[in-house]
This record gives C-alpha cells, sequence and structure tokens, in this order.
C-alpha cells in the first residue's frame, strides 16, 4: 500500500526528507558563515605603507578584545619577513551601539629587527 500523499500528489515521506535535506544544508551554512565572520575578527589588517624614511612599512590594526598586541607583533613580522621597527602603536575605546570597541594601531617599518 502506498504511502499518504500531499495535496499536489507528492509522497509525504519524500516531502520531509527533503525540507530535512533543506534545513541541514541551511543550517551548515549559516554555521559556515558563522564561523568565517568570527574567524575574521582575529585577523589583524595590515596595510602597506611607505615611511618617513622611505622604507616600506605597514599599519597593522588588531581590534577588538579578542585580540592583543602580540596579533599586531605577529602581523608585522609576517608582513616584514620578521624584521621590522615599530615607527607608533596606539589604541583607543570607541563606543558603540553594542558596547565598548577596542581599537589597536601599530606602525611598523620593515627592515630593521628593533621593537
Amino acid at each position: 500500500m502506498p504511502g499518504p500523499h500531499t495535496a499536489s500528489g507528492g509522497n509525504v515521506a519524500a516531502s520531509n526528507h527533503a525540507r530535512s535535506i533543506m534545513l541541514s544544508h541551511s543550517l551548515q551554512f549559516a554555521l559556515a558563515a558563522a564561523a568565517v565572520a568570527l574567524l575574521a575578527g582575529c585577523v589583524a589588517e595590515v596595510k602597506p605603507i611607505t615611511t618617513p624614511n622611505g622604507r616600506a612599512g605597514f599599519v597593522v590594526s588588531c581590534d577588538g578584545g579578542e585580540q592583543d598586541w602580540d596579533a599586531c607583533y605577529n602581523a608585522a613580522a609576517d608582513a616584514c619577513d620578521g624584521k621590522y621597527t615599530i615607527l607608533d602603536r596606539y589604541h583607543n575605546t570607541e563606543r558603540t551601539p553594542s558596547g565598548p570597541k577596542l581599537r589597536r594601531y601599530l606602525v611598523a617599518e620593515c627592515g630593521r629587527a628593533r621593537r
């Protein structure tokens, strides 16, 4: 005996299974998007500059409570192949609707190993 059918003539079990698969894929996509967003917050942003001395350098920003100065130092070391000098560093706290946001900035000049 065949199983129950929907008003459109489709099998109810097959329809429920298809909905379950779609929900599962939607949930997986949502979780993947959340993970990417979370990881994006953990990565320092590095922008190339030319320093006043004419050398290659970078402005590194390490925002948020999940990052610390070490994240900035490591990003500068990666960008400068390990050798850099800190020209400036500062931090501030911005008020946002979701609460305070800590911002850290580091200006590094590549080529000399001096912190």
